[in-house]
């Protein structure tokens, strides 16, 4: 088995955190956070003048979680404020029912931290399933156990008929995963996936449904592959970053229409 690391797209303040956090410990910056989460004058003290430090500060559970945590998991997921527990749950079902769940946002807000720690839900609760899993960087495959036999990467970030002969090859429900939807191959692979019967599971840069029909749309003879994708139901998870630092999730079904 592969050892496991931690993969994460990080922007510039969580980053200085964390160097803090390694450098100087736990216990000093996990004493200045709880000031900072139960004292809302800490914004006046003299030293916490910095107001982009403190609102890291105040989302410093979820970074500590990442300290502590191989993987994430739903659970912790939870436990860290990064996602709310009936949001949680619309996910879970989502997965029981092998839905297709798109994950979008742009490049640090964390949608490779829930894609992982979607992929480690069914790993762990549906294994008999069948996954193809699609990267060109290694920010999934890390984390998977490669003498898994219901598992299938490519690393080389193409979907082929093996690919396809894979997923269809069981009885069971079966899911193509996609690292991060960019290159042309990446979004003839959904369109693959989806014909062939399996769910999707993607990083995506928002909205998905223009991206993937414009996409296709400039590239030759894909009448087939955008008449297949109407009326296609996805689960939007949305992850974004607001004015005072919070993340802020929403999770929306979209089913690419007829313009």
């Amino acid at each position: 088995m592969k050892e496991q690391t931690k993969v994460m797209r990080l922007d510039t303040k969580e980053q200085g955190l964390i160097e803090l956090l390694r450098k100087e410990g736990v216990e000093p910056l996990t004493r200045l956070l709880e000031m900072a989460l139960n004292n809302p004058d800490t914004y006046n003290d003299e030293r916490m003048k910095n107001e982009e430090y403190v609102k890291t500060l105040r989302n410093g559970k979820w970074i500590r979680s990442i300290l502590e945590n191989e993987t994430f998991s739903l659970e912790s997921l939870d436990s860290c404020d990064y996602l709310l527990s009936v949001q949680i749950e619309e996910i879970k079902k989502a997965i029981q029912e092998n839905k297709n769940i798109v994950i979008t946002g742009t490049t640090g807000v964390g949608k490779t931290v829930l894609l992982n720690a979607l992929f480690k839900y069914q790993l762990e609760r549906f294994p008999e399933r069948k996954s193809v899993v699609i990267e060109n960087y290694p920010e999934i495959s890390p984390n998977i156990d490669f003498e898994n036999k219901k598992i299938l990467i490519r690393d080389d970030g193409d979907f082929s008929m093996r690919s396809l002969r894979f997923l269809q090859d069981s009885n069971e429900p079966s899911r193509l995963i996609v690292g991060e939807l960019m290159a042309d191959e990446d979004f003839l692979a959904v369109t693959s996936g989806l014909h062939g019967g399996s769910s999707i599971l993607a990083t995506s840069a928002r909205n998905f449904g223009l991206r993937m029909l414009n996409r296709l749309r400039a590239m030759p003879n894909t009448e087939k592959q955008i008449e297949m994708l109407y009326e296609v139901n996805f689960l939007i998870i949305d992850i974004s970053i607001g004015l005072d630092g919070q993340r802020i999730v929403e999770i929306k079904k979209e089913c690419i229409k007829h313009e």
